[in-house]
């Protein structure tokens, strides 16, 4: 089968989904959707090559990561640069998802399967209809605050398109969503809703090295340092670590601020 995957590769689930895929005898490719003022934003770093907006399709990935090229084996990852933050300039969005949506249109895709929740894939849900197959979702709905009205309409309209898959990594997150169709949105013909967990990461095998000096008794927390982390529990639980290994070390690594923590 002809397969296309639609993501900003922030999931480190694109690249190990895409080459399964591809192993199974699928043709697959990748488009990447990454903001051209910092293109080194996710898994692969294009800093320093010769970029523009809209389609790359020089930046051929053995060019710029061979390690992750013979990984990633036949797969195919195209860079679309964009100029936009995606939510806030809305008409830019729009412009971005039309180019998107006709070159995927042009090239016949078997299933096209689209990752994230950003305008873009927002807008591209509704140019293109059913013909996006697969949506998975990460962020499923706002954790500390309301939903916000973008995330609503995003939702209604794959609730409401029964024959599309839906794709989450975690139970919490599949019954939140079903709550949220069930309850907030009043879908009565619920679509189908895949509890996929995440897998182990392996991509981020590829840049290990055995020359890192290990700490003794250091507990890392990798992550957004946002309240609904828990990294407040964690701060508490530590102290209690600390009681019977007192020379133990918590680092706490991510964007966010520790004021709110």
């Amino acid at each position: 089968m002809k397969i296309c995957i639609v993501s900003n590769l922030y999931l480190e689930t694109t690249l190990p989904l895409a080459k399964y895929l591809a192993q199974n005898g699928n043709s697959v490719k990748v488009y990447a959707i990454i903001p051209i003022y910092k293109p080194n934003a996710y898994v692969i770093d294009y800093a320093g090559q010769d970029i523009k907006l809209g389609f790359n399709d020089s930046l051929t990935l053995n060019k710029i990561d061979p390690q992750l090229s013979g990984y990633m084996g036949d797969v195919e990852i195209i860079p679309f640069f964009h100029n936009g933050n995606l939510g806030k300039k809305y008409w830019k969005d729009i412009f971005v998802s039309f180019a998107i949506k006709n070159r995927l249109l042009s090239e016949n895709y078997d299933i096209i399967h689209q990752i994230g929740t950003n305008s873009i894939c927002l807008y591209l849900q509704l140019l293109m209809g059913k013909k996006i197959a697969i949506q998975t979702l990460h962020e499923v709905t706002a954790h500390e605050t309301k939903t916000d009205l973008r995330s609503k309409i995003f939702l209604k309209i794959i609730g409401n398109r029964n024959k599309n898959g839906i794709i989450v990594h975690s139970q919490t997150s599949l019954n939140r969503l079903t709550d949220y169709f069930r309850n907030a949105l009043k879908i009565k013909l619920l679509p189908q809703i895949y509890f996929v967990p995440f897998g182990l990461f392996e991509t981020n095998l590829l840049y290990t090295t055995k020359n890192v000096e290990k700490d003794k008794n250091l507990v890392l927390f990798w992550g957004r340092i946002t309240p609904y982390k828990g990294v407040d529990v964690l701060r508490k639980a530590f102290i209690e670590v600390t009681k019977q290994l007192p020379d133990a070390k918590l680092l706490i690594a991510g964007e966010g601020k520790t004021d709110e923590i």
